[in-house]
């Protein structure tokens, strides 16, 4: 279990070291402390109305709208039904 644990923190520190990479080509814009505060902060609420299934995301942060500018993903919309809604 500890090589697991090992194993899983280095791949989570390659993965943000990518991540911290792709958004700071041009100059250093985001840290490592804002970039787990700005992830931290991303979430997605599944609503159940009557059946009918929607999904409601938290207000963007500056921060936010730059990682998935830069990362080259597109912004999910604050209120999508389940049948448009697509990772």
């Amino acid at each position: 279990r500890i090589e697991g644990h090992i194993c899983l923190c280095y791949i989570a520190f390659a993965i943000q070291n990518f991540v911290l990479q792709k958004i700071n080509r041009d100059k250093n814009v985001i840290t490592e402390k804002l970039l787990r505060e700005a992830l931290d902060k991303m979430q997605v609420s599944l609503i159940d109305n009557n059946g009918k299934k929607s999904y409601l995301r938290s207000m963007p942060s500056e921060n936010e709208k730059l990682i998935l500018n830069k990362m080259g993903l597109k912004p999910i919309l604050p209120i999508q039904t389940q049948e448009k809604f697509k990772i």
